[in-house]
């Protein structure tokens, strides 16, 4: 047998094992090139037949199309993963490659698309389709050309991004300042929530700053669109907001060009910021159905259509008439936030179509923080005759405001309030007498020309930096009252000419209040007796022109202060005619002043220095009040509840016991029922009353308070020791519950609340107007209202001052928060630290 053949064929065998063996089995590592797309093989595993590979390098081409695996060596791969670096690199900016798609819709082994994967060097894609089963959305992060500014200049880089599978969430860097990116297609994923990213830069929306991002378009899963989500997207014009959504926070759509919102029926809150900036948007529609909120000719309200929530900037109409129902416009409702965003962002009103007039209602009385804060702002005609008592915190700040006439009912304004306003060239009070000027409140107004505080005679406190840098500012007059004014009030008024000052004695003032001011050419206005005080005095001293200006002074005194008070004192100038005012105390009535003037409120023509007194005296047909209350309704009832009688008449009262009970004694001890009570002043009497048989001394009573206008209460009545006594609060239409307050101050949110009886219990139930989407704290915190019996009860955690007065003027009280029993029914004026309402008792 020859046997060299066989030899032969052996030895070939052993040469070519090595070649055979890597045919068979590839090593890891290997690339592999499929339908145009380069590939390398990362793993192999015969025992469990685990074959996978990644995606290495995608070529310039039309259409890229990743598929499920490929098959190498007779072998399939899984595609399970990204190279870091997918895309081929150009120098060429003029002339970028180019993709049309990278389609990974079948690539279902893939999880995760690492962000380094779409870093693009001047390579422009049109369309990616990410693999359905993809965890997290990438950024698109592209290269800009160097020396170029991307909100200017698109880079080159993703145009569309899309995303299949129900599985994806937002990267944790979200998709923000993913520049070339312009439309954004999420609608066949599951995501819940468009979040604020706090790892992302300074604003942190999850997809902020894509300033080429001009669609998108969201799943219906999502519920809660958060902070900054799309802010300074500056080209987004098209979005739909799913009928899933319920929350939408701040600054979420600031900085953009859409149009128009549809919110849909389930939005229960929006953040007052969630538009602020965006120049374009129209008019804000409203689901009918929808519980918080609607619109109207494009604004939104909240459902009641008592409070403006938004108004769009670029309503399509000249001016917004607020209707007549409208008694609060929101926070922020008007504002632009001129101070953030990229570069070059001055606001240029003159080139956009933006509405700048509104006409105000009578019935309006509060205003939030920033309201028209840096707004078009140019008119607000009708102002000065709403309810307004108050001008918050940068309200007008900022704004085109050309002139205001401030509301009769005016009592404060706060801080920068009307500051930066540039354009506001004239401030008139209409008969207002405001109590507070914040600090700043007109710095910067840089055309006002005057300033005139005489008349408001409660103001004590010209505060800091009030008119600081009002360049043009010629001539300030100051009010008697004050007695303190702060650092740098006038700072920069370099046009300052002349500044009246009616106060006998020199305020102590710091150097920086006339800081800028020409001391030479300024005439300083002071009342004749003082002006040897003024002139030695440190800061006013400096004044070269110190002269009276022929200001006289009006004294008026009262002849006998426990039978009224009178308004009028002051200094004013020749030709002035003050009004002066006589108002008597309770029980008292005016009879005449003593130069025999019989009229209460009248004028006076002053010629010189003048003293008035006014007269008074018992009045006999004046009527008391005798108020009869039962100490505890459960036992017992009283008759009447309410009488009235002249000095020295007699009022019979009855005491009526319930059966099992009987009555004791009144509250001054007498024990006679019915009995007769001669009137000689205000008086109440309370009934108290007694089991007729022995009771149980362990039961205690429960009673219950609350504003019948707002709602009502239930569950009031005597409990045994230990018991549980559920009570409940229920809210008028338009109103809502807010807490149950006791007689200590303890306050209780569970309605119903079950409470464990241990002794006798007072618990007045609080509400507050409902449907305002957010609800600010001063409406929980503060509250005030007359209970049955006439007592105005006033509950205003921190407040330090508390003033009381009539219709006419009179004062009833001052001082710290107490609760005051009512005189007669009627209407009263409330303030507390400087904020005025209506108290009404029926």
């Amino acid at each position: 047998m020859n046997l060299q053949p066989m030899r032969k064929l052996i030895s070939l065998a052993l040469l070519l094992s090595p070649l055979l063996a890597g045919l068979a089995f590839p090593a890891v590592g290997d690339t592999v090139t499929y339908d145009n797309v380069r590939y390398i093989i990362t793993a192999e595993t015969d025992s469990t037949a685990l074959y996978e590979a990644r995606i290495d390098f995608i070529p310039e081409q039309t259409v890229a199309t990743i598929p499920q695996s490929i098959i190498y060596g007779n072998k399939t791969y899984r595609i399970t993963s990204f190279s870091t670096t997918l895309f081929p690199t150009s120098a060429d900016y003029a002339e970028p490659l180019h993709i049309d798609k990278v389609d990974m819709s079948r690539a279902v082994h893939i999880k995760e698309v690492p962000i380094t994967g779409f870093i693009t060097s001047n390579i422009d894609i049109d369309t990616v389709i990410l693999p359905p089963n993809v965890r997290t959305i990438p950024r698109c992060t592209s290269i800009g050309r160097p020396g170029s500014n991307v909100q200017q200049e698109r880079p080159a880089g993703i145009r569309t991004m899309i995303a299949t599978g129900n599985k994806a969430s937002l990267a944790p860097y979200g998709l923000a300042t993913s520049y070339s990116i312009e439309e954004l297609d999420l609608s066949k994923t599951a995501i819940d929530t468009i979040p604020y990213l706090q790892s992302v830069g300074v604003y942190g929306g999850a997809i902020a700053d894509c300033y080429w991002l001009r669609k998108v378009r969201l799943p219906m899963t999502v519920r809660h669109i958060g902070w900054n989500a799309f802010r300074s997207c500056f080209r987004l014009a098209d979005i739909n907001l799913p009928e899933s959504l319920e929350y939408i926070d701040g600054y979420s759509f600031a900085l953009t060009s859409i149009p128009s919102f549809s919110i849909p029926e389930n939005v229960c809150y929006i953040h007052p910021l969630f538009v602020i900036d965006d120049y374009y948007l129209r008019s804000i529609t409203v689901a009918a159905s929808n519980r918080w909120f609607k619109s109207e000719n494009g604004v939104l309200y909240t459902k009641s259509g008592k409070t403006i929530y938004t108004i769009p900037y670029s309503l399509p109409q000249d001016k917004l008439i607020f209707p007549d129902n409208v008694d609060t416009v929101n926070e922020y409702a008007f504002a632009c936030n001129i101070n953030t965003g990229g570069a070059d962002r001055a606001v240029r009103y003159d080139t956009m179509d933006v509405i700048r007039h509104f006409v105000f209602n009578p019935r309006l009385r509060i205003l939030g923080d920033y309201t028209f804060h840096y707004s078009p702002l140019e008119t607000a005609e009708n102002f000065g005759h709403t309810s307004v008592s108050h001008i918050p915190y940068n309200c007008f700040s900022g704004s085109l405001l050309h002139g205001i006439e401030l509301p009769i009912e005016l009592s404060s304004i706060g801080d920068v309030a009307f500051a930066s306003c540039s354009c506001l060239d004239s401030v008139r009070f209409l008969g207002s007498v405001v109590s507070s000027i914040g600090a700043g409140a007109f710095s910067r107004c840089t055309s006002l020309d005057s300033l005139d505080l005489s008349a408001q005679t409660r103001l004590h406190t010209i505060s800091a930096s009030l008119c600081w840098g009002d360049s043009s500012l010629r001539s300030v007059k100051l009010p008697t009252s004050i007695d303190s004014i702060g650092n740098y009030a006038f700072y920069g008024c370099v046009s300052l000419s002349e500044i009246e000052v009616p106060v006998l004695a020199p305020i102590e003032i710091d150097e920086s209040v006339f800081s800028g001011v020409d001391k030479s050419s300024c005439r300083l206005i002071v009342p004749a007796p003082s002006i040897g005080k003024y002139r030695a005095a440190p800061v006013w001293r400096d004044f070269f022109n110190i002269e009276s200006g022929d200001l006289l002074t009006l004294t008026v005194l009262s002849a006998d202060s426990l039978m009224g008070g009178v308004t009028g004192s002051g200094i004013y100038r020749p030709g002035d005619n003050p009004y002066i005012a006589a108002n008597p105390a309770r029980g008292y009535r005016f009879t005449r002043w003593s130069d025999g003037s019989t009229e209460q409120y009248r004028r006076v023509a002053l010629t010189s220095d003048s003293t008035l007194t006014a007269y008074f005296e018992f009045d006999p047909e004046f009527q008391y009040r005798v108020s009869v209350r039962t100490a505890d309704p459960a036992m017992g009832s009283v008759s009447p509840a309410t009488a009235y009688a002249r000095h020295g008449e007699t009022v019979t009262i009855t005491a009526t016991p319930l059966s099992g009970y009987r009555f004791t004694l009144w509250s001054d001890s007498v024990t006679a029922n019915p009995r007769d009570v001669t009137v000689t002043r205000d008086t109440v009497l309370t009934a108290h009353f007694a089991p007729a048989v022995t009771v149980t001394p362990d039961t205690f009573a429960v009673t219950l308070l609350c504003d019948s206008a707002m709602g009502e209460v239930s569950g009031a009545g005597r409990y045994p020791e230990g018991s549980a006594a559920t009570l409940t609060a229920t809210p008028r239409e338009g109103y809502a519950f807010t807490r149950w307050e006791d007689s200590h101050g303890l306050t209780f949110t569970d309605n119903p609340l079950t409470l464990t009886v241990t002794c006798d219990t007072t618990l007045t139930a609080l509400f507050r107007e409902d449907g305002t989407g957010h609800s600010p704290a001063t409406a929980d915190n503060c509250a005030a209202w007359v209970t049955p019996d006439g007592t105005l009860r006033v509950r205003c955690p921190g407040c330090r001052l508390m003033e009381l007065r009539t219709v006419t003027g009179l004062t009833l009280y001052s001082g710290a928060p107490a609760d005051i029993p009512l005189p007669m029914p009627g209407i009263y004026i409330l303030t507390l630290d400087g904020r005025t309402v209506k108290v009404i008792h029926p």
